[in-house]
């Protein structure tokens, strides 16, 4: 079957070249095979390695496209001289290759004009697992799935191994992450390593964690006990019913983990234990003086305070008997003398301090070179700068979130983006973070356009976003030109797929219906948290119906942690509107203060906060907050669990977003407070 491409091998100098050479190949298939022309549903598939982002220790080697294509080309020309199954080998070898490098149709084609009848088992198994990875790559999940059924019968436990983590992907593709979370608990006996199991339980741990309350209730409820799904969930519910109090949830899992001291779960959970608790940590001494610096005497006075309230009633929380001191400096009206307090308060004995609050305050910590103890600031750092050792930095800058609601956009499927943003600098700024993420995807953006915040009238904005401004000017020149009056309707740009719109809560009221009106009811609108006032307001919030927007756990869930923690500090001075969120930052800074002193250089940790259903800690210690998906649905935010993308996404770089395979060799640990380690 080969003798027809055999003159070609010695000019595999370029795609095209392979394209030609397989035309004339045949596509054997074996009965127990599903054709590659079966048609399937197209599911937008959710790369695997995004679910948790941990990060890389040793990473896999990574190639340019050139280098993978002339690897593949390389084992077609050795494989036309080859026995079989040699000479199977070294095409399969050669149709990864190309799958790497996103030449699909090339390793489709190689796929099909391989023959493995009378060759080892193993040749049709490899083969079929590329084909199922060739199908995750071209949107294809139930396919894979089809591909993929018969890995029982796989006896290799490579291949065993490889198979689950594809039927993972799929699941995860198909969007059932309950299933994809099973696969992954079945591959764990299949590996023979212990980089590659804890890289497996990280992201068992890391699905656990996007499963709503319930949902996890559900799959415990149809698992039989003893089983190791049934230790994960029993893992994931104790963190649920205890995770307000992260000293309890310690002991309560220590003592659970002791029932069955081996088990995959109960290991895992007593590892995180060990890497997460500070009492456990020799190498550095505990914190036992919290100094929190912020500008309570100041116009930024009631921001302050929200921030102190929402910092002390964690602080209360904690049930920790080695739980810190905490004293209080008020740094005034000026940001430059926060660096006067900063001093003082290491002078005064502080181990560690949150703050200063505010952009300015944060820069002169920097820009004096005063960093001496760790330090949790509160305020963006200039872009670019980098942080000192020890220091890390936490803030709800809009333009974080702007970044984020690309990305989402983005994997919901949408590629051409409009902008409409308020005529102000945050506007500018928000619509420019959004545009340059956008853009950096692969996204395009075919119009901005600004708007005045204060006006009531957005009409002129949406027309000129929609391109209607330009249907109307041709209706009157038309008009003008034969001399009539013309029935017209004027029509909108049809190029548009989603719209972002920056924009606060009564503007949004305004120019969402205005959207409607002018017959883009149907394009999808992507906002920040800027367009959610923090407190349900059915009928003020109708008129933001279908506004797809990010936002803080705090202010959108209402499972049983959520309500824990919001009945936990029911008797705490909190704040109202946009000022709940900077209390939730307060908290978060609080969690965060409790874990980040006992980091090793290089570290990076996760955990579940109260800004964010993710907390990431990144390698040069900036905190990024994945936020909670919601829909304005009849005037009051909709969480969207069910189409709620990867874990982690918000650090997806472009060339990542059709990435199947994640690095393997990832040494991750979990922290008993919804902490993730990796070092």
């Amino acid at each position: 079957m080969f003798e027809c491409w055999k003159p070609y091998l010695r000019l595999l100098g370029s795609a095209a070249t392979v394209t030609a050479l397989w035309s004339c190949a045949s596509a054997p298939t074996t009965q127990d095979e599903p054709s590659p022309e079966i048609t399937a549903p197209t599911v937008k598939v959710t790369p695997f390695d995004e679910v948790e982002a941990p990060e890389v220790v040793q990473p896999e080697p990574t190639y340019a496209t050139s280098d993978l294509v002339n690897a593949a080309h390389l084992w077609l020309d050795q494989a036309r001289f080859a026995p079989a199954p040699e000479q199977q080998d070294l095409l399969l070898r050669s149709a990864a290759a190309l799958l790497k490098a996103k030449q699909l149709s090339e390793a489709r084609q190689i796929l099909n004009g391989i023959d493995v009848s009378g060759l080892p088992v193993e040749i049709a198994q490899r083969r079929r697992l590329l084909r199922a990875e060739l199908a995750l790559a071209e949107d294809r999940a139930e396919l894979a799935l089809r591909y993929l059924a018969p890995y029982k019968r796989m006896q290799d436990p490579q291949l065993r191994a490889q198979a689950l983590s594809l039927r993972a992907q799929a699941h995860l593709a198909s969007n059932d992450r309950a299933k994809a979370i099973r696969a992954l608990i079945e591959r764990e006996a299949f590996l023979d390593n212990l980089p590659d199991i804890e890289e497996n339980r990280q992201r068992i741990w890391a699905l656990l964690g996007s499963l709503t309350d319930i949902e996890l209730q559900i799959e415990r409820q149809s698992t039989d006990d003893g089983s190791p799904v049934a230790d994960w969930l029993d893992l994931a519910l104790l963190y649920v019913d205890f995770g307000v109090d992260p000293h309890r949830l310690q002991q309560t899992i220590t003592d659970w983990a002791e029932i069955n001291p081996l088990g995959s779960a109960q290991t895992f959970a007593v590892e995180m234990l060990r890497l997460s608790s500070p009492v456990t940590n020799e190498q550095v001494a505990p914190i036992q003086n919290i100094a929190l610096l912020l500008p309570l005497a100041s116009k930024f006075g009631r921001a302050a305070q929200s921030v102190h309230d929402g910092f002390m009633a964690m602080h209360t929380l904690d049930g920790n008997p080695y739980r810190p001191n905490i004293t209080v400096y008020d740094v005034g009206e000026i940001p430059e003398l926060a660096g006067s307090y900063y001093r003082l308060a290491v002078e005064e004995g502080a181990d560690l301090i949150v703050g200063p609050l505010g952009k300015q305050a944060a820069n002169a910590i920097i820009d004096n070179q005063l960093v001496q103890v760790p330090t949790l600031l509160l305020g963006g750092i200039q872009q670019g700068r980098t942080l000192p050792p020890n220091t890390y930095q936490i803030d709800l800058a809009p333009e974080q979130e702007a970044t984020q609601v690309a990305t989402r956009a983005y994997l919901d499927g949408h590629r051409v983006a409009g902008v409409l943003w308020p005529n102000t600098d945050w506007g500018q700024r928000i619509a420019q973070a959004f545009v340059e993420r956008w853009e950096s995807l692969g996204g395009i953006v075919v119009g901005t356009q600004a708007y005045e915040e204060n006006s009531n009238d957005h009409s002129f904005a949406v027309q000129e976003i929609l391109n209607i401004n330009n249907s109307n000017g041709r209706k009157s020149a038309l008009s003008a030109l034969l001399g009539t009056k013309l029935e017209f309707q004027p029509r909108r740009r049809q190029d548009l797929d989603m719209l972002f719109l920056a924009a606060r809560p009564v503007t949004g009221r305004l120019i969402k219906p205005q959207i409607n009106f002018f017959h883009a009811h149907d394009i999808p609108v992507y906002s920040t948290s800027h367009i959610y006032t923090g407190t349900p307001d059915p009928v003020n919030d109708t008129d933001l119906n279908q506004i797809t927007f990010g936002d803080m756990p705090w202010l959108l869930r209402n499972d049983n942690r959520a309500k824990l923690l919001h009945a936990s500090v029911e008797g705490t001075k909190q704040s109202e509107g946009n000022l709940k969120r900077l209390f939730a930052l307060g908290m978060d800074a609080y969690l965060l203060s409790r874990v980040l002193p006992y980091l090793e250089a290089d570290t990076a940790v996760t955990l579940k906060g109260v800004t964010a259903d993710r907390l990431s800690v990144n390698k040069d210690r900036h905190i990024e907050r994945q936020l909670t998906w919601a829909r304005f649905e009849k005037g009051e935010p909709s969480i969207l669990d069910t189409l709620e993308g990867p874990k982690g996404y918000e650090n997806i770089e472009p060339d990542q977003m059709e990435q199947i395979y994640s690095p393997l060799g990832t040494r991750s640990t979990s922290g008993a407070t919804g902490l993730s380690i990796s070092n």
